[in-house]
């Protein structure tokens, strides 16, 4: 089970109204909820409080919508791994936000409410804009599966199939407006398209090129901003992602002290969307 901790605070006049500070120099994240090994013992308020992190950001192109993933080690329990391929094992339990950057105020939100015993995977945005692809895998039905969520609707819909873990990692390829590729367990590695319109998961004999050519692309295409970063005024912050047009930067805060994902728009200063500290209280 994962309970997340943080705090919403109102945005920051860090940086005033004349927008993103450009920086040829600043640093560049690229923030992962992969640990170093499997979690051995159920983990405690402090060790989530002191290992939680940011994983996988995107921008949607339109640079009205933030999406992001937040792990951290399963909360008073540990669940069977046995069935799990390896390299997934060292995953945090992680959930996945969603913030709306047209607001006055962007705040991270749950896309949707986690399943007890479940940890999800951000897969990436059709190409109008409409969906995200999203994974779950779940430890009481030793299953994985893949999804889609709505951004205009706030909803998400699962398709049946056997996902493979172990590919979710790559970049999410989307072969029209409502179908994408799907990594699916087999000794042949297959892969299966996912069909919005029909709720179907089928076998794809013409996906293997697709996914190749995916492999090859190096960085997604949200981090490919022609902006190669910003400035926000907080010691610790760097850039994790951007909008295509620049209009948007996002930064991860990865301190001992806090954990904070903060979003600054042309004209807007920095706004702090997601914030935790890493220490309990004395």
């Amino acid at each position: 089970m994962t309970t997340t901790f943080f705090t919403n605070r109102k945005p920051s006049p860090l940086v005033g109204c004349a927008g993103i500070i450009l920086s040829l120099l600043a640093d560049v994240a690229y923030p992962s909820v992969i640990q170093s090994r499997p979690q051995a013992t159920p983990g405690t308020y402090e060790d989530v409080l002191t290992q939680q992190q940011i994983g996988r950001l995107i921008v949607s192109s339109d640079a009205s919508h933030l999406f992001f993933e937040w792990g951290a080690p399963y909360l008073n329990w540990l669940p069977n791994q046995d069935w799990i391929e390896p390299s997934v094992r060292s995953r945090l339990s992680t959930v996945l936000y969603w913030t709306d950057l047209a607001s006055a105020s962007p705040t991270a939100e749950y896309m949707f409410y986690p399943r007890y015993g479940s940890t999800y995977w951000l897969g990436d945005i059709s190409p109008e804009g409409r969906y995200v692809a999203v994974f779950e895998l779940s430890h009481d039905d030793q299953a994985v599966r893949a999804g889609t969520f709505e951004i205009s609707s706030k909803q998400v819909k699962w398709l049946d199939g056997d996902v493979d873990e172990a590919r979710l990692d790559a970049e999410t390829q989307w072969l029209s407006s409502h179908e994408f590729v799907v990594p699916l367990k087999g000794k042949a590695r297959p892969f299966g398209v996912a069909d919005i319109k029909t709720g179907s998961l089928t076998l794809c004999n013409r996906c293997e090129h697709v996914a190749a050519n995916a492999a090859k692309g190096g960085a997604r295409s949200e981090r490919a901003s022609p902006n190669p970063a910003g400035e926000v005024g907080l010691k610790g912050a760097k850039r994790a992602a951007a909008s295509r047009d620049g209009k948007v930067a996002v930064f991860v805060r990865n301190t001992s002290d806090v954990l904070g994902v903060y979003v600054v728009r042309a004209g807007s200063g920095v706004s702090t969307v997601f914030e935790n500290v890493r220490r309990g209280s004395p």
